[in-house]
């Protein structure tokens, strides 16, 4: 029960930052497809990189954030949003470079689904826990940047909610209370539960690729085929960015893996309790103030974008330039 609990909050941690909070999803634990497809993706798509980062050792933040921009290229195959602009729209919203969507793929590639789907979801993990990678205890204690940068963070996300609900306040609140209470009902049915606990044996990561691979497959044939690239480049595109992050996360460093408890520096559950509770206040505001909303959406949608640019040109100095210089000089040394 331990494992399959622990499995499931990942999951429903998954789902909350990635699909709740972007106001993709509102229900989704009420809706056959969005159990038995949405969360399936998210979930499997979780446990693949979070044991690839263990088996190579590789479990840092920046590390996090390079396996998590290859999550992000799902929205290639599966939904065709790289390429053909989200699914509700009838094509990219700032046109093509390359041949996929611009915008779309800053947002979702280099900022969105690296943050919100996978790192977000370990560290809370860990933070419910109270025990966590060594790696991640910097980003784990309490500072108050780092809150008004969460509190931020929650009005931009109360923005997202609102607008996905359509600024109805009870299937916001159902679409927020019920994640949360997900998340609350899987972290009580496990104790003593670990991250180390997702590190596991490699048949069940053989598993976990072969629903990959089922649900690539299926997806691809099934939801909106005719989104496909007529073209060859496109594809290239998508190929080519695997590529990079591939080299990227070869070239990084590996690091240790050692586990350690949190202290009372470190955000804790009480914590979460009360983000919670902003969230509410803020999605309720939000879906009240139709002309906030209307205001500050492109802004915070653009800023993603941006954000995105800075976190992987970032990333990219980090292991090209940064990296290799700290290695140059412990050989000089």
């Amino acid at each position: 029960m331990k494992k399959i609990s622990s499995i499931l909050l990942l999951g429903a941690l998954s789902m909350l930052f990635a699909e709740v909070f972007s106001g993709a999803s509102q229900a989704w634990f009420l809706d056959p497809f969005g159990v038995l497809l949405t969360f399936g993706l998210y979930l499997a798509h979780c446990l693949f990189f979070l044991w690839i980062a263990f088996r190579t050792k590789k479990t840092s933040l920046s590390q996090l954030y390079i396996l998590g921009m290859a999550f992000g290229l799902y929205e290639a195959v599966i939904t065709k949003v790289l390429w053909a602009g989200y699914m509700d729209a009838t094509g990219p919203g700032f046109g093509t470079v390359w041949g996929v969507a611009s915008v779309e793929f800053l947002v979702l590639v280099f900022f969105w689904h690296p943050i919100f789907s996978f790192i977000l979801p370990i560290l809370t993990y860990e933070v419910i826990t109270g025990e966590n990678l060594i790696t991640h205890d910097s980003a784990l204690k309490k500072t108050k940047r780092k809150t008004n940068l969460l509190l931020l963070g929650l009005f931009a996300v109360s923005i997202f909610v609102a607008n996905g609900n359509k600024l109805n306040l009870t299937s916001a609140w159902l679409s927020v209370i019920g994640n949360t209470l997900l998340v609350f009902i899987f972290g009580l049915l496990g104790k003593k539960r670990s991250i180390r606990q997702f590190n596991f044996k490699g048949k069940y990561f053989a598993l976990v690729c072969v629903y990959l691979c089922a649900l690539y497959a299926w997806s691809g044939f099934n939801i909106l085929p005719e989104r496909f690239p007529k073209e060859f480049g496109p594809y290239l595109t998508i190929i080519l960015s695997y590529l990079y992050v591939g080299l990227l996360f070869t070239k990084s460093k590996q690091n240790s893996v050692k586990l350690i408890a949190a202290d009372k520096a470190s955000y804790g559950i009480r914590d979460l309790l009360k983000f919670s509770i902003i969230l509410f206040i803020f999605v309720t505001i939000s879906c009240l103030t139709p002309e906030m909303v209307n205001l500050f959406l492109p802004i915070i949608y653009l800023g993603m974008a941006l954000g995105g640019i800075l976190i992987f040109i970032k990333s990219s100095w980090q292991i090209f330039v940064k990296q290799k210089n700290i290695q140059t000089n412990e050989i000089l040394e």
